[in-house]
């Protein structure tokens, strides 16, 4: 999970494509203000995380690093969702079915979806 200037800073990446840190100071700077070191500090964390990779560049007066994702929104999205989701089931088993179930609008195939995923489960 992201905490919230992460996924700021994720979401503007996504929506880039590829950034340095000045810009994204720039982008954040229109809502409130930021250091770039807290940007650049971030920006190392995510990279770390896996969420974004990093590529030196030449600039004015030497160099930069240049950022872009190593994954869409949505397939990071699914991988929170699905990552959740299965610590749900593992720890909770039938009442995390019993809720979804109850309180999602699901079709047909998505609760066959899940029975199959609890009684994956139930084989462990």
């Amino acid at each position: 999970m992201l905490g919230s200037l992460e996924k700021e800073i994720m979401e503007i990446v996504w929506t880039k494509g590829e950034v340095d840190a000045r810009h994204v100071q720039q982008v954040i700077r229109e809502k409130r203000k930021i250091a770039y070191t807290t940007v650049n500090t971030v920006l190392s964390r995510l990279v770390d995380k896996g969420l974004l990779k990093s590529r030196k560049v030449r600039a004015r007066g030497g160099f930069k690093y240049v950022y872009s994702s190593t994954n869409t929104k949505e397939s990071y999205e699914e991988e929170v969702i699905d990552s959740t989701f299965n610590k749900l089931l593992k720890s909770f088993g039938k009442v995390a079915i019993k809720y979804f179930s109850e309180n999602l609008d699901l079709s047909k195939k998505e609760i066959e979806v899940l029975k199959k995923k609890l009684e994956d489960l139930d084989n462990e």
